[in-house]
């Protein structure tokens, strides 16, 4: 039982891990098509099967599995934690809200950081107008 617990666990992690980076690429169709389980999308196919071959690589290493077995066991373990991760992830339709769960930060947040550090330290003075100069025909 203790080595199903941790197969589990190296599942999820590795799920989220691979999830967070393609988010983080700007994949979000796929990663919400893959949470989903839509059939149909043509990237589902390839973002589950490498998911699948990161947790067998993983569970083979860490738990001394051979590959066969370890490729078995990702593939009955990715489709019952990605489904219970949809439900809970996918509960609100907001993109920010899919960001926030897999603990990536708002870009635009990041810019407006930035943008205040760069005020604080350059202050920009604008041109001083002077009086108005007549020109006289």
């Amino acid at each position: 039982m203790q080595q199903v617990g941790e197969a589990i666990f190296i599942a999820k992690e590795s799920i989220m891990e691979i999830l967070r980076n393609e988010l983080k690429k700007g994949n979000v169709d796929e990663v919400i098509a893959t949470l989903k389980g839509k059939p149909l999308a043509a990237g589902r196919k390839l973002l589950i099967d490498k998911i699948i071959k990161s947790i067998a690589t993983k569970i083979g290493l860490r738990m001394g599995l051979r590959g066969a077995i370890a490729t078995g066991l990702a593939g009955i373990l990715v489709p019952l934690i990605l489904s219970k991760m949809a439900h809970r992830v996918l509960q609100s339709d907001s993109v920010t809200d899919l960001m926030d769960t897999f603990g990536i930060t708002d870009r635009m947040n990041d810019l407006t950081k930035l943008g205040e550090t760069l005020r604080e330290k350059f202050t920009f003075k604008k041109p001083e107008a002077g009086p108005p100069t007549s020109h006289a025909a």
